[in-house]
């Protein structure tokens, strides 16, 4: 069986036939065959296909739009083209110079359509050496095939053709590494997977002080916040006592010049003040028996009641008793009604002589008994 050097030697089938001719058949006819896959080969665009030549033929990996291909898609293998096989070949560029020599327009061929299959692994495969992959990719090199590792297990895709040889060496393959691996590759394993173990001891330690490393960090971050909370109290309680001391030395010095300005009010006041004060004193003095008299006789608003304007006036006969005197109408009465407003008028012993407790001017007599209206019921 050939041995495949991988997806190598792309060729692109563009242009015209063999010797620059158009692809036409000797006749003039397009060469096509009713029923049997062949090649559209345009002047201008070529061919529009990209293929790769493997051990098993030209297998096709892209197919343009123009000028389109109705029987290549793309994952399919050409296996021989007008009559001859490209099977058996001494190696890829024996296929390519034979699919050359033979690439026109309306060529008749022969396609393998893409197959694809899949192998069950062993459940320890994932830990297998590295080297299993190695082999893998030289075995899929070999087949022109893809090998995928997935969950559903060894995924093959490619030509049918070479899928049952295939899956004969991978089974090979696979039974090998499961058990018949040599001494070195045992060993090979053991080392792959300490060093799988170390790295994810590596990682948990890196992940653990990372770790440590945020929740120091976050614990300094609290830190400073505390210390900024209690600098800003104490900031506002200094600020406060300031304002204090400030607002008890303004009333201070409120109070000392309300002291300075009564003190030198008091020193200004003329020498003369205290002996007008002592000799007013000594005037109101005779009257004060009488000014007493209604409190205790009409209770204790009377005194307001005197000191309001009103017609009838309070005067007192030479034996001392009240009597009241309307100004307006000359009528007098021994009492009023209770609520009258009256004020105070004097006493007969000061015959209205000015001296404040009649409330006359100075020479004016109070009215006596006998004059009209003296004596007038009240009402």
């Amino acid at each position: 069986m050939p041995e495949s050097k991988g997806k190598e030697g792309k060729a692109k089938g563009k242009g015209k036939g063999k010797d620059g001719k158009d692809g036409k058949g000797k006749d003039g006819k397009d060469g096509k065959d009713d029923g049997k896959p062949y090649l559209v080969v345009d002047p201008d665009a070529g061919a529009g296909v990209e293929l790769t030549a493997t051990c098993w033929g030209m297998h096709v990996d892209e197919v343009e739009d123009e000028p389109g291909q109705p029987h290549l898609q793309a994952g399919c293998t050409i296996t021989a083209i007008d009559g001859t096989s490209l099977l058996g070949l001494e190696d890829e560029d024996a296929v390519v110079a034979t699919f050359g020599e033979k690439f026109k327009h309306g060529a008749i061929i022969e396609v393998d359509p893409a197959t694809f299959d899949t192998l069950e692994l062993p459940p320890d495969a994932t830990h297998w050496p590295v080297s299993f992959q190695e082999d893998l990719d030289m075995l899929a090199s070999k087949f022109a095939l893809d090998c995928s590792i997935s969950k559903l297990g060894l995924e093959l895709a490619g030509p049918s053709v070479a899928m049952e040889p295939a899956k004969l060496e991978l089974r090979q393959l696979l039974e090998f590494y499961a058990n018949g691996q040599s001494a070195e590759q045992q060993k090979q394993r053991k080392v792959d997977q300490e060093a799988i173990q170390m790295a994810i001891r590596q990682n948990q330690e890196r992940l653990r002080r990372e770790a440590e490393e945020y929740a120091a960090w976050q614990a300094y971050v609290q830190q400073m916040q505390d210390t900024y909370t209690a600098y800003a109290i104490a900031a506002h309680q200094a600020m406060q006592q300031q304002m204090m001391q400030v607002a008890m030395q303004q009333q201070a010095m409120q109070q000392h010049a309300m002291a300075m300005q009564h003190q030198q009010q008091t020193m200004a006041m003329p020498q003369a003040a205290p002996q007008h004060a002592m000799q007013q004193q000594a005037w109101q003095q005779p009257c004060a028996p009488y000014a007493q008299q209604p409190q205790s006789m009409y209770g204790a608003n009377a005194q307001a009641m005197f000191q309001m304007p009103a017609e009838w006036v309070l005067y007192y006969d030479q034996q001392g008793q009240p009597y009241y005197y309307n100004e307006r109408t000359g009528e007098s009465a021994w009492s009023l009604a209770p609520g009258t407003n009256f004020r105070q008028g004097g006493h007969a012993a000061c015959g209205g002589c000015g001296c404040g407790g009649c409330g006359m001017p100075y020479g004016q007599q109070q009215p006596m008994w006998g004059q009209p209206g003296y004596g007038h019921p009240w009402g």
